[in-house]
């Protein structure tokens, strides 16, 4: 009785690490799969550099 109790809890223990890397992965690493594809109607109208920042200004008609 015990040992399945154990060994429901290191699965569920183990799905909840799986999920929490393919998330990760996912959003980390998602862009090569779909590309740049949200990056095509995007319109940059101003960069600005300062000594602590960078100011992107521009507009995204998708959104």
């Amino acid at each position: 009785m015990m040992k399945q109790k154990v060994k429901r809890i290191m699965i569920a223990f183990a799905a909840v690490v799986a999920l929490w890397v393919a998330v990760f992965l996912g959003a980390r690493y998602g862009w090569r799969l779909a590309g740049f594809s949200a990056c095509r109607t995007v319109r940059i109208e101003s960069v600005s550099v300062e000594t602590d920042c960078v100011k992107i200004e521009g507009s995204w008609p998708g959104h």
